[in-house]
């Protein structure tokens, strides 16, 4: 639980730090409000859902709310995901944002010159860096091809991977090919290891591999999913992040420039 609090405490600090640069931004008329708020928007449209459905589900298995909370919650949803990230998306594309921050900053931004997909992408790999420090505060667990490193290898291992995951991020903002490649076969690797060793494993297996306090265990107990394979939701994120980096492959691959078109003869 302190593990889950403590990464649920940095991320809304995280949000906090977010809202203050586009206020900061918004104030000041920038010309990158837009893409970054596009880009935002984009992920909350690819995320948005199972994360608003994940949160409900921990809240009726931890708070129990009651029964009108509830059902105010569950008619708030189609606000929260599609109408509010659809309604802000048609704002920030409008021609009339354009032309108000274009007049006020015209000096163009490089985040102007990254395609909504990669935006998108790179947001999806910042994601994958934060959420693996969860990991990092439960003894390290890393599926490995059929071995679940724990302590200091699995740390290393998560480590190794949120700072690649930042790599990438750093050479797809620039379009770069080889970061494309080499974050394609990172999703793959990921992918074959983590299906081969959690196949055969429950969320009771990981928890134990927590070591988890007594009072900690039997609020877990109670939970209807412990008996289920891990498997799948381990995997969504990967699903998820591979779908993108297909959708953005026609900003990395492009034609053989050198290639010359035959001329004609006379």
């Amino acid at each position: 639980m302190f593990a889950y609090i403590t990464l649920q405490v940095a991320g809304y600090y995280a949000i906090a730090g977010i809202g203050l640069l586009l206020a900061w931004g918004h104030l000041h008329l920038s010309r990158w409000v837009r893409p970054l708020m596009d880009g935002l928007i984009g992920l909350w449209l690819v995320v948005g859902l199972p994360l608003t459905l994940l949160a409900l589900l921990m809240l009726f298995e931890s708070k129990e709310p009651p029964a009108a909370v509830q059902i105010a919650l569950m008619a708030l949803l189609p606000l929260a995901y599609p109408v509010a990230p659809l309604v802000l998306r048609r704002f920030y594309r409008g021609q009339a944002v354009a032309q108000v921050l274009e007049e006020a900053d015209p000096c163009p931004h490089w985040l102007e010159l990254m395609p909504a997909g990669v935006r998108i992408l790179c947001g999806l790999l910042l994601m994958l860096a934060a959420g693996l420090h969860l990991p990092m505060l439960l003894r390290g667990p890393f599926p490995w091809f059929g071995r679940l490193l724990t302590g200091e290898d699995g740390l290393l291992a998560l480590g190794a991977l949120v700072l690649t995951a930042l790599g990438l991020v750093v050479g797809l903002a620039r379009l770069n090919q080889a970061a494309w490649r080499a974050a394609l076969a990172l999703c793959a690797v990921l992918g074959l290891s983590t299906a081969l060793t959690l196949q055969r494993l429950a969320f009771a297996d990981l928890l134990a591999v927590a070591q988890l306090p007594e009072y900690e265990k039997e609020f877990f107990s109670g939970l209807p999913f412990l008996g289920w394979h891990p498997t799948l939701l381990f995997l969504a994120p990967l699903l998820v992040l591979l779908a993108a980096l297909l959708a953005s492959a026609r900003h990395f691959i492009r034609p053989d420039k050198g290639k010359t078109q035959p001329t004609g003869t006379t």
